[in-house]
């Protein structure tokens, strides 16, 4: 029953996050049930711990609510990364192995122009994964992961990577080669900008739509 209700989550929360099914929409659960091929209690427990995490809420005698994306999550996403991202390169950039940052820097510097989305978004998170994880702080990489997907899922719904992929992995590779350069205050910094400069790209798109 655990191995359904891990392949339920998975499945549910990958279509949310890449907006399969779409936000402020309500989930058709008898369809994800015959969709999967499994019965209905590995996909309500799977529903409840998406509820847990804010992707869906449990509207009674309604359904299941998959939440909206507003500018208000928007800005306490990026509010969020920016508290503690660039103080985590501040805090733990020194302990990250050059090895590690030279593999990610090599990553990057790769031809995204013609990669999809799904591939440009988890390129997208590869240096914050390496410099959160570096942290080795259980409660800061679990916020960390959730933050990741609520970010994951501004990106598919705002598409911006789309548009500006490439000044997004420029960014990307001057943080990686300020921090090969141990110059971690200029990469803090520069971090910050990015996650700002990111926050304005998405608040662009969902006031223009």
């Amino acid at each position: 029953m655990e191995n359904l209700r891990s392949v339920a989550y998975s499945s549910i929360k990958e279509n949310i996050i890449n907006c399969t099914y779409a936000p402020g929409t309500f989930l058709d659960t008898a369809f994800i049930v015959q969709e999967l091929g499994m019965s209905r209690t590995p996909v309500r427990e799977a529903i409840t711990k998406l509820e847990q995490e804010g992707l869906v809420q449990i509207v009674s005698q309604k359904g299941v609510l998959i939440q909206n994306m507003t500018l208000k999550n928007i800005r306490d996403v990026y509010t969020t990364r920016e508290m503690i991202e660039p103080q985590m390169i501040l805090m733990y950039g020194k302990d990250i192995p050059k090895k590690e940052l030279e593999d990610c820097l090599t990553k990057l510097k790769g031809n995204m122009e013609n990669l999809p989305l799904k591939d440009v978004v988890e390129l997208d998170d590869l240096l914050h994964k390496v410099i959160m994880y570096a942290s080795d702080n259980t409660f800061i990489i679990s916020l960390f992961h959730n933050l990741c997907d609520q970010n994951r899922r501004i990106q598919y719904m705002t598409r911006s990577l789309t548009d500006r992929r490439k000044q997004n992995q420029d960014g990307h590779i001057i943080i990686v080669e300020l921090m090969l350069q141990e110059k971690f205050e200029e990469a803090s910094e520069m971090m910050r900008e990015h996650l700002k400069t990111s926050m304005e790209d998405a608040f662009k798109y969902m006031m223009s739509h």
